[in-house]
């Protein structure tokens, strides 16, 4: 058994990095609180050789530079990398640029079914950030946002040719050294990409990598004689609708799977399973999630018991909670800041006042009927959520909600936020609210992704669960469900060691 610190790694942990230190490279399939990075750091710290730790975010790397040995792993993001190579190069052109700066810049043409030039400026350059986040070489009119029109299949087809045409004129002019029009961070980290870098090291360790950034993976997996790690858990993949793919299904690398848990007792690590279970065949998961033998509590009666967090589905359910919370006198915090929230809000209400607006979800509505309709159609999403909330509450009690929000987090607030926000934190008692979907009786056809939220959500909490107004988990054959599970969790508590 291998340790660290005093800490002894159970049997899984220390098969993987048994594996790891024969240069094997791995996918480390581990559930939420089970101790990967764990896992990666005594690896990281045994190893003679030397490699990069490729993390998930700017405070994930401080987090991990904090631990991992600087003689052998380097901790960085995957724009530090690329900016040190290429994004130097660009530093004083980094500011944002917008819609109506480009159509001074590239001369587009007709607007056609994108309304104003400015309009098809912005989806010029959304089509960059497509192709920014992508593994392809070329911009293509898959990358170009299909745009909100009532044009035909034709019509539409042939704008996205149009603008994929573009946004390569666009591109060629980013990339000139010589030129003067602002990029963003993913625009040098494409740059460098596309020079095919040569790492130059052992080991590679990869987390978060069920949500791998197309273009970051396809930088990894090009590199020659190094040993590959991906880290993550396939079940917390929740970001495909903004073009991350799962890194650990693109190779056959030998996999450990760990499945023990130290955030949460046993009630929770069932109810996950029983999650997991609705939509993925046991045959491919054959080890439950295990809790520490420690006491939790899943809540499905109201009581007094105040959350720490309550995770939202949607941002109209955070809108919601906040304004239930509020009005009982509770400090609310919510996660990321009031903020993006604000300007959306005040960009419908400009809409519906007859202005213009340049909000990113809203730019292009031409006015307030058009984004009513829109969220009214099947394609409105959450827009329709937000214009319910707006159809109960006046814009100003919404804004005036929002505005009385913390900023900062204080020890009596409660902290709210959507899952996707909430993805690697922890609270001891945790509120899920009632915007969640589930495939209830299978009459409902959702997306693995849409269970993933589900199952991100429940395995925050360490302590108390209350799923009390959690409609998603109050369907009794699911409640109920299978012999397998069942089967499989008999060892209830039990510690792998």
């Amino acid at each position: 058994m291998h340790k660290y610190r005093g800490i002894e790694l159970n049997t899984e942990q220390s098969k993987a990095v048994d594996a790891a230190l024969e240069g094997n490279s791995l996918i480390l399939q581990a559930p939420a609180g089970s101790g990967k990075t764990l896992t990666l750091l005594v690896f990281a710290r045994k190893t003679n050789n030397k490699g990069f730790n490729i993390t998930f975010s700017k405070n994930s790397t401080i987090a991990a530079s904090k631990k991992f040995p600087k003689n052998s792993t380097i901790c960085k993001t995957g724009h530090a990398l690329a900016f040190g190579r290429e994004g130097y190069k660009y530093k004083e052109r980094l500011t944002k640029l917008t819609g109506n700066q480009l159509t001074k810049i590239l001369p587009l043409g007709s607007p056609g079914i994108y309304n104003t030039e400015n309009n098809k400026a912005y989806q010029i350059i959304e089509t960059i950030r497509h192709f920014c986040y992508s593994a392809d070489e070329e911009i293509q009119p898959y990358h170009v946002p299909t745009p909100i029109s009532t044009a035909t299949k034709y019509v539409i087809s042939e704008s996205k040719k149009e603008l994929a045409e573009l946004s390569n004129s666009l591109w060629q002019r980013m990339i000139h050294p010589a030129e003067t029009i602002p990029i963003t961070h993913d625009v040098y980290l494409k740059i460098w990409a596309l020079s095919k870098p040569n790492l130059s090291k052992d080991f590679i360790l990869f987390d978060e990598s069920q949500d791998a950034n197309p273009v970051m993976l396809d930088v990894i997996l090009s590199q020659q004689n190094t040993q590959i790690i991906f880290a993550g858990d396939r079940f917390q993949q929740i970001y495909s609708w903004r073009g991350a793919v799962n890194a650990m299904t693109k190779v056959e690398f030998q996999t450990h799977e760990i499945c023990q848990s130290f955030r949460f007792g046993q009630e929770i690590a069932n109810l996950a399973n029983r999650i997991i279970n609705s939509y993925s065949d046991p045959i491919n998961h054959i080890k439950p999630i295990l809790g520490v033998d420690k006491p939790c509590e899943i809540i499905t009666e109201k009581t007094g018991l105040i959350p720490n967090c309550i995770i939202c589905r949607t941002n109209a359910g955070l809108i919601a909670e906040t304004i239930t919370c509020l009005s009982h006198k509770f400090k609310v915090f919510i996660l990321g800041g009031a903020q993006p929230l604000i300007s959306l809000i005040e960009g419908i209400e400009a809409l519906r006042r007859g202005r213009k607006t340049y909000h990113h979800e809203l730019k292009l509505f031409q006015n307030y009927d058009e984004f009513v309709e829109y969220a009214e159609s099947p394609q409105g999403g959450g827009l329709k959520a937000i214009l319910n909330i707006i159809k109960k509450h006046s814009f100003e009690d919404l804004l005036d909600y929002l505005y009385q929000t913390q900023d900062k987090l204080s020890s009596d607030s409660i902290t709210i936020t959507t899952t996707h926000k909430a993805k690697g934190l922890e609270w001891k008692i945790v509120k899920l609210s009632d915007d969640f979907k589930f495939p209830q009786n299978n009459t409902e056809s959702i997306s693995q992704e849409e269970t993933n939220i589900l199952y991100v959500a429940v395995t925050r909490a360490q302590e108390k669960l209350l799923i009390y107004d959690c409609q998603a988990l109050d369907d009794e054959s699911f409640k109920n469900g299978k012999d397998y599970w069942d089967i499989m969790t008999t060892n209830k508590g039990k510690k792998l060691v």
